[in-house]
């Protein structure tokens, strides 16, 4: 390992480290974007809840930070590319995610609680068009493969199919997240889960339409002449999938909370 490489390394290894100790202004910060962006009023009692689950949170971010710096010293110079850490440490997201999901906000022991008169799924959560965003992923990543093989490009080719390795684990993963239980202990906290649960979600498919679209756009950059234009079609229809999968904020309150008009502040925990 030389002096650069050295320094990647450390430099990967210091910034989990800052990632997963926040400071309590960072938490206090991401906690009031939450709450703006879903339109709620939580209440200071609360608020400590919305700390640890942004914490566990990044916790999740440091362990992929992690596991890029382990790729980074595993793969070999001619298949590393900064699109292939993306699309590789995608899964320990999903997977980390999967784990905290449905358990960021328990009901206190000892206290009733209520559930929906129906089963959710992942159409409640997220736009009716992500399924298709997540075949036309799988095929993103499986034209890229199949071109890196073709044109011996193996940084491409292992580009793509990490690409669709990530998508079926992230696929999984929202399947699984959408269909756990949220016990609550009222409908203030029931959507207060529904709102971090979509927002977890939409995070998650961003990072992976930034995956496609950035593995589009290096080998385009990267590309002879004549193949720059294939590419960019490539990131042309990953970016297409990132605009029917993303978009959750909206679709939970018209499917779950019909009754929320637009804007409404929801108060959780006090008065607003």
């Amino acid at each position: 390992m030389d002096g650069v490489e050295r320094f990647v390394v450390v430099a990967g290894v210091i910034a989990a480290i800052v990632i997963a100790l926040p400071t309590r202004a960072g938490l206090a910060k991401a906690g009031h974007r939450f709450a703006r962006e879903y339109d709620l009023w939580i209440a200071p009692e609360l608020m400590a809840a919305v700390d640890r689950a942004h914490r566990r949170d990044r916790w999740v971010l440091a362990t992929a930070v992690l596991a890029a710096v382990l790729l980074f010293v595993l793969l070999p110079p001619a298949t590393f590319r900064p699109f292939i850490v993306v699309a590789a440490v995608l899964p320990v997201f999903a997977v980390g995610r999967l784990l905290l999901g449905g358990r960021d906000f328990p009901v206190r022991a000892g206290r009733a609680t209520v559930a929906r008169s129906r089963a959710v799924g992942v159409t409640d959560y997220l736009r009716p068009t992500v399924p298709l965003a997540f075949a036309l992923w799988v095929a993103v990543g499986g034209v890229a493969a199949v071109l890196g093989a073709l044109w011996s490009e193996p940084a491409v080719l292992t580009g793509g199919v990490l690409l669709v390795v990530a998508t079926l684990v992230v696929a999984g993963y929202v399947v699984a997240l959408c269909r756990r239980p949220e016990p609550a202990s009222g409908a203030e906290h029931l959507y207060l889960q529904d709102a971090w649960r979509v927002s977890r979600l939409d995070l998650t498919l961003s990072q992976l339409g930034f995956a496609a679209v950035y593995l589009g756009l290096v080998a385009a950059g990267d590309a002879p002449s004549g193949r720059v234009a294939v590419w960019v079609g490539v990131a042309v229809v990953a970016t297409a999938a990132y605009a029917l999968g993303v978009g959750g904020r909206a679709r939970f309150r018209e499917r779950l909370w019909p009754e929320l008009p637009p804007g409404r502040l929801l108060s959780v925990g006090g008065p607003a």
